[in-house]
């Protein structure tokens, strides 16, 4: 599955890596951490504000993956060992499809998500709510 992870409160990313993976926490967040112990994972949506550039940091911890956003007319190609960016602004509100098109196995029919593209103010309430939880 698509997973997404969001820096916390503190606006930094904490250590990740295949080492930490786990059924419970499959990007890898070293929670012990400091700038780890607040970041938020998503799984299945990739929630993002309207009107910013939003960088993609992604990787792949098996097979490679194509990312394709049809909405936002952005395919990238996701390769285990590589940190690959792509950066996209979206200018429209909702929810849009997101998918793999890469046949990466048996688990492909999994590789799909939400891309909800929230007002800014809307977006942070959501991010704060997430924290929280």
């Amino acid at each position: 599955q698509w997973s997404f992870r969001y820096p916390g409160a503190d606006g930094k990313f904490g250590e990740a890596g295949q080492k930490f993976v786990s059924d419970a926490d499959l990007i890898g967040v070293n929670r012990k951490d400091l700038a780890g112990k607040d970041d938020v994972v998503s799984t299945g949506k990739l929630v993002v504000p309207a009107g910013k550039a939003i960088r993609l940091k992604m990787r792949s911890k098996d097979v490679i993956h194509s990312l394709f956003l049809p909405v936002q007319r952005l395919k990238q190609d996701v390769v285990p060992g590589m940190l690959v960016d792509s950066v996209f602004t979206p200018t429209t509100t909702g929810k849009f499809e997101i998918l793999c098109t890469e046949l990466c196995g048996l688990g492909h029919y999994k590789m799909r998500a939400v891309l909800e593209v929230k007002e800014p103010a809307e977006f942070e309430k959501w991010l704060k709510e997430e924290a929280e939880e």
